[in-house]
């Protein structure tokens, strides 16, 4: 940052700590309303953690000013403010424009934090093998979010990987959520809307047995209602023509389990099951074009449910609680088929070894009498099962770390046998 001047520069006090991030946001939203129309101010940070450097440039009816805004942010000590410039000297007439614009800025800080109301819309993500569609059937709540069904249907395709020509079509009936959401500005109560979203496509996607997502973000209610569209307008009728003969006939109908108001709570309250759930969610999003990867993450999310249930910190520990905690997910005989998949997980992130498909996209065995490395699809099959029962099973309460030690938990009684998997033999 070159500058020819320097002055120190002292706006109305407020708690960086606290409000900080707020006060960045606000001095961009308020410049024209200060400035006037067509005024605005660019951030520009630059640094690292210990030391951050904030530049405020404005401009006028269009127009750059010469002074602007520096803040130094260093770690442990109280953030400064300088005016900065390239002219000859500080112009009072800009003097005035910052000294109005962090007033108005710290105004805003200090009010209260708004709620905004939203609608956004989730749905089943079409992967790489087809599932069944699932409709929901009827409205609920899930704590302050209304979850009902849209009344559409609507067709799509996705390209095959490794193939120019290939379409997989598929359906899926558009779920409405809608809530509210606290925040300073739109944008932090957006985002503070899309961790509830994913959390809820999350809960729902455990539950149903069918990777949910977002498939539309929350849109403020204050700008309208957020419309569905018959149709997705990019996709051809003739593409999935074959998808409209007998639509939704077979659809699986579905509702809100029983128990989501408890999971809901059990996620609010936990760090590490939230992180288990997302990094299970982001295993189903990787497991058709990504597979090593998405074996990492199923397995990170048993690790992490082990590491809220035991308690353990040394890592010598870790992959013996990871077999403990396959046995609570799947009993003790699957367990010991596919307690491996810790070895190779392992190999994927310590030595960078992949095992599925990922050099031949969208290529899957059929002949399970192939040499060892395929057999890594049943790992992954098995590893992604054995993380879902797992988080059900948290889910509904019947697993905690508590119930563990009052030696009130014990193996699942509803695990269906190991599939036959012909000559082919698991190897680590």
């Amino acid at each position: 940052m070159d500058y020819r001047w320097i002055l120190p520069f002292e706006p109305a006090s407020f708690e960086w700590k606290k409000k900080g991030e707020q006060w960045i946001s606000q001095i961009s939203h308020v410049a024209s309303d200060v400035l006037g129309v067509d005024s605005y101010v660019n951030v520009h940070t630059e640094g690292h953690d210990g030391h951050l450097r904030i530049e405020v440039t404005a401009a006028v009816a269009g127009t750059a000013i010469d002074a602007r805004l520096l803040i130094e942010l260093k770690h442990g000590e109280k953030p400064q403010f300088f005016l900065i410039g390239n002219s000859d000297a500080l112009d009072q007439e800009e003097l005035s424009l910052w000294v109005n614009l962090t007033n108005r800025t710290k105004e805003n800080v200090s009010r209260a934090r708004q709620y905004f109301k939203w609608m956004a819309v989730i749905g089943q993500v079409p992967g790489l093998i087809p599932s069944d569609v699932i409709r929901l059937n009827a409205a609920s709540k899930v704590s302050s979010l209304r979850v009902t069904p849209s009344g559409k249907r609507l067709n799509e395709v996705r390209p095959h990987p490794g193939s120019l020509s290939q379409w997989q079509p598929s359906a899926f009936n558009p779920i409405i959520v809608r809530g509210k959401s606290e925040g300073h500005d739109w944008w932090a109560a957006q985002k503070s809307a899309a961790v509830d979203l994913n959390k809820l496509a999350g809960i729902l996607s455990i539950a149903w047995g069918s990777r949910i997502g977002i498939r539309e973000l929350p849109f403020p209610l204050e700008l309208g209602q957020l419309e569905i569209p018959d149709t997705i307008p990019w996709i051809s009728d003739a593409v999935v023509r074959r998808h409209h003969d007998h639509a939704g006939e077979h659809d699986r109908a579905v509702s809100l389990p029983d128990w989501i108001q408890e999971g809901w709570q059990a996620v609010g309250k936990s760090n590490k099951l939230h992180a288990a759930l997302s990094i299970y969610m982001e295993g189903e999003r990787l497991e058709g074009e990504h597979p090593s990867l998405s074996l990492v993450a199923f397995v990170s999310a048993i690790e992490t449910i082990a590491l809220d249930l035991f308690r353990v910190e040394e890592s010598d520990e870790i992959a013996a609680t990871f077999r403990e905690t396959l046995k609570l997910a799947v009993g003790s005989e699957r367990a010991e088929k596919i307690s491996f998949a810790y070895a190779r997980r392992s190999r994927t992130v310590h030595a960078g070894r992949l095992h599925g498909n990922e050099f031949m996209p969208g290529g899957f065995p059929i002949d399970l009498a192939v040499p060892p490395n395929e057999e890594f699809w049943w790992v992954l099959h098995l590893t992604h099962d054995a993380a879902r029962r797992l988080l059900l099973r948290v889910l509904r309460g019947e697993v905690s770390g508590e119930k563990i030690r009052r030696g009130e938990v014990g193996e699942p009684e509803d695990v269906s046998p190991l599939p036959i998997i012909s000559s082919a033999r698991f190897t680590g």
